[in-house]
């Protein structure tokens, strides 16, 4: 079995002053991935590997996240998880090319892009990922690149 987990970055502080990359989280941001990443960890899912988007917010999201969980695994910061054009192609090639000797990856990243590919990999179209929201997805498969649209099963949701 392969596993994915999805968590959006926290509610970011609206600020007109700094672009979007930059933006922080909100007090009431940091509240809620607090409180859904502790949901999380009661499971005792801990990812082989994390890929974050290197955004401030979504930087801000793994501090917090690894502040909780005390993660010992890999960790791959990855501007293309911000670019909203091509994000979905980049995931899903990131996704074929993961060693088949990890079975749990995480991706911390940006709507749209997070709810699509929950919307994807589930072909659930009614899943919308709010901010701190964790979505985790189970594949009946040994390798990753035998991954197939649709045929993922939620595990797990913060929702």
């Amino acid at each position: 079995m392969k596993r994915i987990i999805l968590m959006r970055h926290g509610n970011a502080e609206n600020s007109y002053q700094i672009n979007d990359f930059d933006r922080n989280l909100s007090k009431f941001g940091i509240t809620e991935l607090k409180n859904n990443i502790e949901k999380l960890n009661s499971f005792k899912i801990i990812p082989d590997k994390i890929i974050v988007s290197k955004a401030v917010r979504t930087q801000q999201t793994f501090s917090i996240y690894n502040d909780i969980t005390k993660f010992k695994g890999s960790v791959n910061n990855d501007t293309q998880l911000y670019n909203f054009h091509n994000t979905s192609e980049f995931i899903a090639e990131y996704i074929e090319n993961i060693d088949d000797s990890l079975n749990t990856i995480m991706f911390i990243g940006h709507n749209p892009t997070l709810t699509n590919l929950l919307q994807m990999l589930t072909g659930n179209t009614g899943v919308y990922m709010d901010t701190a929201s964790i979505f985790v997805i189970d594949f009946d498969i040994d390798k990753w690149q035998n991954i197939e649209l649709r045929t993922g099963k939620l595990y797990f949701s913060t929702k």
